[in-house]
Order: C-alpha cells, then structure tokens, then sequence
C-alpha cells in the first residue's frame, strides 16, 4: 500500500515538472507573451522595478513607463492585459512586488474590473490571457481553482487545452510588432489617432455628456473585502498603492460606470488611499478625440498626456528613490530630451532648410530587435501631404525571417519605405512626427531619408553609408 502510495505521488510529481516545462510549448506567442519574456528577462530583486501598472486594457493602453522613467528616474513597466477583472490580477500583482521589490503599485479599476466570477465564457477566456503569462505560484494555482473550479483549473493550463493544436503550436512563429503599434515595457497601444474607424464607430454612438449617479448601485461587501485584503498585502511588504480610473472619451462614461467610480473613490478615501479618477481631469490632461483609439482606450499621444499627469502627481506626492541602472536605450523621450546623443543619428536642418521641408530635425534609435524609430520635430507650417521616404540596403547573407519583416523591395538588396506624416505628439513644448521602419538586422547600408512635401519632391536631408544598430550608451 505504501509503495502504491509513492509511485501515485512520483508520478504525479513528474507529470506536473513535466507539464510545467512542455506548457510553454502551448502559449500563444504574442503581445502578452512578448511583454512576460521582456520583464522576466529585463527585471531581478537587483534590478527591481519601481513603478507597476495593473489592470485591464484601459491600463495597458493609458500608461507609458517612458515617461516615469525618463521625468524622475524610476524603472517601471505596465501589467495591464485585456479584460483583466481584479480578482485574476492579485496572484499576478503579489508574485510581482515579491519579485521585483516594487515600490509603488499603481492599480487601475473601474466597474468591469471589479467583477467577481463566476464570469461568462468570453470573460473567462480572457481571465487566461492572464494566467497563461503569470509565474507558476501557489496564489496562482488557488485562483485558478477560485475562478473555473478544481477541474477547471487543471483543463485551463495551455498543455491540457490546446494540446490538440500541438503541431500548429509547436511551429508558430514568434510575434512581430505591427508598424502601427507602439509598445513598450508592456504598454501597447495604437500609435496613432485612425480618423476613418473614428468615424465608423460615432456614427450611430448616442454620447452621455452628464452622467447621473444611481440609487441602484452599490460597492459590494466582497469587492470591499478584496481591496481591503490587497492593502494589507501592499502595508506588509512597505509597497505604496494608488488606485486609479483611466480617462474614457468625454461622453463615454455611462450612468453605472460614473456611480461605481465615485463609490470606488468614497471607499478608498475613507481608507485613507490615493484614488485618482483621470476622467474628472480630462479638460487639465488635455485630451481630445485625437487623443483615443477608440471610447474606452487611449492611443500613444493620450497615454503621454495621460502619464505625464500621473508623473507629476506622483513626482509630488511620493518619495521613490532614482534608479541608476534604468537602460534608456529604447526610451523616446529620454532621446528627444538629449537631442539623440546616445542615438543612432541626429540632423538638424538650417532655418533655410526648415521652411523648405517643413521639419526642424530627425533623430533616429533602434526601439528594438525588429524596428528602428524617427523621431521628426514639426517645423512652424506643415503641408497637408508631408512625406518621408527611406531606402537602404541589406547584407547579401541577410536571413530569410529579416527579409519576411522587410517593406518593398526595390532591386539589389534595396529597400524602400513611405511614410505620410499625419498625427503627432507633443513633449516638452515641441511637436513630433513618429515614424517606425521595420529593420531585424545588425546594420543596413546606404541609409537615406528624403522629405517630400506640396512643394518639393524627394529633399535628401540624412545618407549614411553603413548604419550598425547599435546604442552609444
């Protein structure tokens, strides 16, 4: 009987090392898994980050750590996943302020992130976007079995349910950034304001410019104890909380989503917690519909406003010691501030040369493995029809993958890319057109960037004859 009793426990302990090792095999290899390789490869207890964000969407698109990185020195990085709901983020929150000696945690939430399960199936199916990419733990393991019970929780592992996809998981190929995504340290979100999809989903959107609260809703007993429970975690490892409401459109904020933010605020506050609802701050932030990817979500220029709010805020609020081994290579705002002396290239145009290409300067940095970055300041007039085209040349023995993430060829290794300079970003009182060039490679030859506008055509302002991908600093 003891024997039996042992081989039952060996096997079960070699299944579960084994199951452990070979789930990886089984995740989807995209955004989330691209942002769990980056924080568990980037970050240590030595290397800590000082500054997480969690929540939902509404977080995973509204909070940029360049900003906080670059404005008062701490490293940060964003947890946000879509449709996360509070009750799976607090394994994933605990794991992590263990892990990373995080200083402050900033918890964004509102009254979809509040709910508590049983959740219907599309909500559960996005509770796994986040489990999927969390460190194996005991918390994680107890709020699996919390949300899809003791057999659901097993089932819910990626080797158990897509272990019929085995081949098509097996050989998938690893995530590639769209051009028009911006990311970084987690945060992920369009780079910019998209006028046509705007209009499709106004068009028949009836907006409540004065929301009401309701008699009819009220802040759970369980909600309260969750919080609660979360605060004295925060108190025992010295980690300091704000809780937050990321800023929808003006208009968005339905009757029960405004009633539950101000309950939220109401009970936080009586806790003695800093809540801050961006919503009530949207005039001061700034904010205008160029500033949104869609009602519920900012794009790359709401998100900087939107964090520089919260960077001030927390610059004059709390004391969090600089970090000194913040790497700002891939920083945007960390080069524009130091005119890209730690870039790849910096050119300035004369003041004869600015009225004639409508640009003031481009600086260029490798953002990552897959993209280069321009960074092109607005002259005073811009024309409706401002171009930027770049051509260079690759290796002879280039990889195959690199050459699949190229834009159109030309001839002889040549490549061209086309770029309209519609929307752009304002930091530090100036004006920014941001441009993505997909480069997957060590170095590049006969690098050039023309300016074409209404009144000139094809203006060569950069040519560099070899340019290595590499960062000074």
């Amino acid at each position: 009987m003891r024997i039996a009793l042992l081989k039952i426990l060996l096997f079960s302990f070699v299944f579960f090392v084994v199951a452990f090792f070979v789930n990886d095999i089984f995740i989807n290899k995209k955004i989330y898994w691209f942002k769990s390789e980056e924080y568990k490869s980037s970050f240590s207890k030595s290397n800590q980050i000082d500054v997480a964000f969690f929540g939902s969407s509404h977080a995973l698109c509204s909070y940029d750590p360049r900003v906080i990185e670059n404005e008062i020195k701490n490293s940060a990085f964003n947890f946000g996943y879509a449709n996360q709901r509070l009750v799976t983020a607090i394994p994933l929150i605990k794991t992590t302020v263990k892990n990373y000696g995080i200083n402050l945690a900033v918890i964004d939430v509102f009254q979809a992130s509040m709910e508590q399960p049983p959740y219907n199936d599309n909500v559960n199916a996005f509770q796994l976007k986040t489990f999927d990419y969390m460190p194996l733990s005991l918390k994680k393991i107890v709020q699996l079995k919390n949300i899809y019970g003791p057999e659901g929780a097993l089932y819910n592992t990626p080797l158990l349910r897509e272990h019929a996809l085995w081949d098509e998981k097996l050989f998938q190929d690893y995530f590639k950034l769209a051009e028009d995504k911006d990311y970084y340290k987690g945060f992920y979100t369009n780079t910019s304001f998209n006028a046509r999809f705007w209009k499709k989903i106004t068009k028949n959107t009836k907006l409540n410019n004065n929301p009401k609260t309701l008699d009819t809703i009220q802040l759970s007993d369980s909600n309260k104890a969750l919080i609660k429970d979360l605060l004295g975690f925060f108190r025992e490892n010295q980690t300091q909380v704000i809780f937050v409401n990321a800023a929808v459109f003006k208009g968005y904020e339905s009757n029960e989503f405004y009633t539950y933010n101000n309950l939220l605020e109401t009970f936080l506050k009586s806790l003695g917690i800093t809540y801050i609802n961006l919503n009530a701050h949207y005039d001061e932030i700034g904010l205008t519909k160029k500033d949104f990817r869609d009602f519920s979500h900012l794009n790359s220029s709401g998100a900087l406003k939107v964090t520089k709010f919260l960077t001030n805020f927390i610059k004059s609020e709390f004391s969090i010691p600089s970090n000194t081994k913040i790497n700002f290579n891939q920083n945007r705002y960390f080069h524009i501030d130091k005119s890209f002396e730690y870039g790849l290239h910096y050119f300035k145009a004369s003041k004869k040369l600015q009225q004639k290409i409508e640009i003031k300067s481009v600086g260029i940095y490798k953002i990552n493995n897959q993209y280069l970055e321009l960074v092109v300041e607005k002259g005073k007039e811009i024309s409706k029809n401002l171009k930027v085209k770049i051509t260079y040349k690759t290796g002879a023995y280039t990889d195959k993958y690199s050459i699949r993430a190229l834009p159109v060829k030309l001839n002889n290794n040549k490549y061209l890319s086309n770029f309209k300079l519609d929307d752009s970003i304002e930091y530090g009182g100036k004006q920014y057109f941001i441009v993505r060039v997909p480069i997957p490679m060590g170095e590049v030859y006969d690098f050039n960037v023309f300016i074409k506008n209404k009144k000139n055509n094809n203006v060569k302002i950069i040519k560099i004859d070899t340019l290595r991908l590499e960062h000074v600093r």
